[in-house]
């Protein structure tokens, strides 16, 4: 029986199975108490363009855009709201995989993370779409995607979740 949980976000293109051997090796064979689970994007989603995707996005563009500290400023178009449509679906599905988590291990005993795309949704399905704070949010180069929208969306009482954003010396995030 396992007493802690992982739920894992994959990044764009990728696929989840890419990374059991990594979790494999860096913890799970040492740590037999944890559960990895490694949720797929949600299939029916009208916006999204690959079902591998957790959303659609044009980086380029939006580092152009709002990577330049200008995003509180700066109009939101259709795209942006396009955007948030789908993060809302992605996030939306990781929070229902997080929740049944919760019918198996203690909130304090369960983590959301996400690489790239996927760590977007992990942080923005942690502090606005779960019932109750979880131990933790980790996101590995991963950007905060419209944080206007994000800020006003946070549920209080998920505000303390800790959150740990992780990123290489040479990432533009």
């Amino acid at each position: 029986p396992h007493a802690t949980t992982l739920v894992w976000l994959h990044g764009n293109g990728e696929l989840p199975q890419e990374y059991t051997a990594m979790f494999d090796r860096a913890f799970l064979k040492d740590h037999p108490h944890v559960r990895l689970v490694l949720p797929t994007p949600p299939r029916e989603r009208a916006l999204v363009t690959d079902p591998q995707l957790w959303f659609d996005l044009d980086e380029s563009a939006w580092q152009r855009r709002f990577l330049g500290g200008a995003y509180d400023s700066a109009e939101l178009s259709q795209a942006d709201f396009d955007v948030m449509q789908q993060i809302e679906e992605a996030a939306d599905w990781a929070a229902a995989c997080v929740e049944q988590e919760l019918r198996r291990a203690p909130a304090s005993r369960v983590v959301l993370a996400g690489f790239a795309h996927g760590g977007v949704v992990a942080s923005y399905a942690a502090y606005t779409k779960l019932s109750a704070p979880i131990a933790g949010c980790v996101t590995i180069g991963a950007p905060v995607i419209l944080p206007q929208l994000l800020a006003a969306r946070v549920k209080a009482p998920l505000r303390g979740v800790p959150l740990r954003c992780l990123g290489g010396a040479a990432d533009s995030v």
